[in-house]
């Protein structure tokens, strides 16, 4: 145990000596979440005190273990502080595995309560885990490292650059020398000191660097697996934090190590720790490099390809004997132990390479979004490699990583050839059809909707590209995932009638059947893209839904979910084929509309309030008929106040659309009373939560100030020149302005400030504002001085 072999790695390799202890501090751990600390914490005070002054190692080990637990529980970093001091008492304790036990604790409560914890005690902690670096004890001198990378993950970048220019001197040697378990766990902590730092830790790079690299290149033998890989890790993570000028200096010898790596010294057939961290070593440099990264594609993405293919081998039979091995265990007698670990053994390789293909498709992500069109030359090595992945058996995971993909894969395509439609076509169809039988195989509603949005994404990427005919089975395959659905949904609920049938399997059904309708959503959001990028080839479609579908999940006795759906699927058929191509259909789309505006399920309203909105921008003369109630529908969706059960984000973008609602129709030139209606949605921006509808509804309130419609957004008296000032202050440098508006808002201030009438209405309007909102004013206006 204190002294570790050459290549141990605690991830892999579980020891079962002190699972007693693990057991108890879980349980622990269950009782704080189930009975809450107040009930827990003063039983566990007690106990754990009465178990530090026992003369018997293992109570005073138990009682550290425990409270390395309840950090996350504490209600106050001042409830933290009795237990810092005490446990640095345990720093030098005879006995390792008690300071084993301490500098767990440190490093868990680092973990659990960051940031506060190292704000409140890193000038305690730091320098007293500093002085423990004579640790004679390997595994205990490891730990010592552990708790000061857990710290240090923590720290702001201000505070961890107080101790580089202690940490590092201090803690490279044991980088440098000695067991490897001890020298990945320094690593560790420099690691993360550099992370935390970021741009402070620039000086300090260029020193770091080769001694790294001098491991990397040293270390071959298979012990030190581990050790290069974190070493790649670290690497990688410094030139994050510098970035790229710094980075550049080192770059082509890294990458040519990093790809002899990947050629000659990665096992195909073994859990090899070193792949991970070269797939996620990649993806760093990318994104550290970005378009500098593309010279380098040649000679990385071929054996790179390599790896990957290895990874996505077929493992159906290998994955069927693990199964059989499953269920011979449980039959199993003299040999039972052994077999069950071999299981155990080939389950932990089946995951780990799992996850190895995640990282590998996460990397392939990272590329294409990075490098757009600069990757073109590799888009038909890559498409083979995620069409592969579609098919990876037993790893949803994996399945969602490569349809993650397949979108801005043909974004490369679509950038890179912008005048070959031919070529997009061409992969957009090879991707749908993979991702079509994906769908067709699938039953699992998160795993479909997970389908849905990837083929939204292709057709999205790609805008009109098939023709009536296609579009016909599209569509046709589209109805057929709802109708499968619902056919799931009758058969729950059949279930659920049954006299068998206990709360738990209710419970789960009900689960099930809420997936359903997430499932439905998905669909309609497909279908909008549709109507969106096809218009009235469309309309066939539009036609079946409004006859056949549409009646059914706007009726009372279905689920909230389901309105959704059919108001999502009315606000798509109102905004992109217009009331001009569904002449007949508008009067009754437009009575769900304002039927469910006022509903008491905020994402119900929210929708329904949307589609007014834009049917007064879309149709304005078919709005006018029904302006009015619309009009009062709205007030009244505003004035709504939030339900005990309704969530607070929901109810918050149900009242914003309200809003938004308000200004499309003031923009739309619509009939309606606007020396009202102005004055009533100046008062209620800015908008704060749907940042994508407020930055317009902010530049339509610039817009209306700057051409001509000043005194009815000020006020005849400038009565709200203040509010509006309020509203600048709050959305400038934030999301919710952009430099347009922004260049509008400063034209506004400027003549505000000038204007005898209203510049004391503005001084005593900037009064009121923060510190913040009146540096913001002050910032923009010297920005744009000029």
């Amino acid at each position: 145990w204190m002294n570790p072999k050459e290549g141990y790695n605690e991830h892999t390799l579980e020891e079962v000596e002190n699972e007693g202890t693990k057991f108890g501090t879980h349980g622990v751990e269950k009782m704080l979440i189930v009975f809450g600390s107040k009930e827990i914490l003063p039983t566990l005070s007690t106990l754990v005190q009465a178990m530090l002054v026992s003369p018997d190692w293992r109570f005073k080990y138990s009682a550290l273990m425990a409270l390395a637990g309840i950090g996350e529980h504490l209600e106050s970093m001042d409830d933290v502080a009795p237990i810092v001091e005490l446990v640095f008492k345990f720093f030098k304790d005879s006995n390792p595995r008690i300071r084993y036990a301490a500098f767990h604790l440190i490093g868990q409560m680092s973990d659990d309560c960051q940031p506060e914890f190292q704000t409140k005690f890193h000038n305690k902690v730091v320098p007293n885990l500093l002085s423990c670096l004579d640790e004679k004890v390997p595994r205990v001198l490891a730990h010592v490292f552990g708790a000061i990378t857990n710290h240090f993950e923590g720290m702001i970048s201000e505070l961890t650059n107080i101790y580089l220019k202690d940490i590092l001197p201090a803690i490279f040697p044991f980088v440098k020398t000695g067991s490897s378990f001890v020298r990945e766990n320094a690593l560790c902590a420099i690691t993360a000191a550099a992370e935390s730092a970021r741009t402070y830790y620039r000086p300090y790079f260029e020193e770091s660097v080769p001694i790294i690299y001098e491991i990397l290149k040293t270390h071959s033998q298979p012990e030190y697996k581990q050790l290069r890989g974190q070493c790649i890790e670290s690497i990688t993570l410094m030139g994050f934090s510098v970035g790229k000028e710094y980075f550049m200096k080192f770059a082509s010898e890294i990458i040519d190590l990093l790809v002899y790596i990947q050629k000659n010294d990665l096992a195909a057939d073994s859990l090899d720790p070193q792949r991970s961290y070269v797939l996620s070593g990649w993806q760093r440099i990318c994104l550290i490099l970005e378009e500098e990264f593309v010279p380098y594609l040649s000679v990385v993405l071929p054996s790179l390809f390599k790896v990957i293919e290895n990874l996505l081998r077929d493992r159906k039979e290998e994955e069927s004997a693990v199964d059989e091995a499953s269920s011979l265990a449980l039959f199993a007698t003299t040999d039972g132990k052994s077999q069950q670990k071999e299981l155990e053994k080939k389950q932990v390789t089946n995951t780990f390479e799992h996850e190895e293909v995640e990282s590998a498709l996460g990397m392939l992500y990272v590329f294409i979004t990075e490098l757009g069109p600069h990757y073109i030359d590799y888009v038909d090595s890559t498409a083979n490699l995620l069409i592969r992945a579609l098919n990876f058996s037993n790893s949803e995971k994996v399945r969602r990583h490569a349809i993650k993909s397949l979108g801005p894969l043909l974004v490369v395509v679509k950038q890179a050839r912008p005048d070959n439609k031919e070529l997009l076509v061409k992969y957009a169809n090879i991707f749908l059809d993979q991702i079509w039988k994906c769908t067709e195989a699938e039953a699992e509603a998160e795993e479909l909707i997970h389908c849905i949005h990837g083929i939204i994404e292709i057709v999205e990427v790609c805008g009109r590209f098939m023709t009536l005919a296609e579009l016909e089975i599209f569509s046709v395959k589209t109805l057929g995932v709802l109708a499968s659905s619902d056919s799931r949904k009758a058969d729950n609920q059949t279930i659920k009638g049954k006299e068998d049938c206990d709360e738990d399997e209710i419970e789960a059904l009900d689960g099930d059947t809420d997936q359903e309708e997430n499932l439905h959503v998905a669909v309609a959001e497909l279908i909008g893209m549709l109507f969106k990028t096809h218009k009235e080839l469309t309309l066939g479609l539009a036609a079946l839904l409004y006859s056949d579908v549409l009646a059914k999940v706007l009726s009372p006795t279905v689920s909230d979910k389901m309105h959704k759906f059919g108001l999502y699927i009315i606000d798509d058929m109102i905004e992109h084929l217009g009331i001009e191509l569904i002449p007949n259909e508008w009067p009754a789309l437009s009575e769900a509309l304002i039927k469910y505006a006022t509903d008491k399920t905020p994402y119900v309203r929210q929708a329904a309030i949307y589609g007014i909105g834009m049917l007064a921008i879309k149709s304005k003369d078919a709005f006018n008929l029904i302006a009015e109630v619309c009009l009062v529908k709205i007030i009244e969706a505003l004035k709504r106040q939030k339900g005990e059960n309704e969530h607070p984000k929901q109810f918050d973008f149900a009242r914003e659309a309200a809003i938004a609602a308000l200004g499309k129709i003031i923009s739309s030139g619509a009939k309606v009373n606007v020396n009202l209606l102005i004055p009533e949605w100046v008062n209620l921006l800015p908008m704060q939560k749907d940042k994508p509808e407020g930055r317009k509804q902010h530049d339509l309130l610039t817009e209306l100030i700057l051409r001509g419609n000043a005194a009815l957004v000020l006020g005849e008296n400038g009565e709200r020149v203040g509010k509006v000032i309020s509203i600048f202050a709050i959305i400038l440098q934030t999301k919710l302005s952009n430099p347009e508006i922004e260049k509008k808002i400063v034209q506004i201030l400027k003549f505000l400030i000038t204007d005898e009438k209203t510049k004391p209405l503005v001084a005593n309007a900037t009064k009121n504002l923060t510190l913040l909102q009146k540096q913001r004013l002050e910032d923009v206006l010297k920005a744009h001085s000029d």
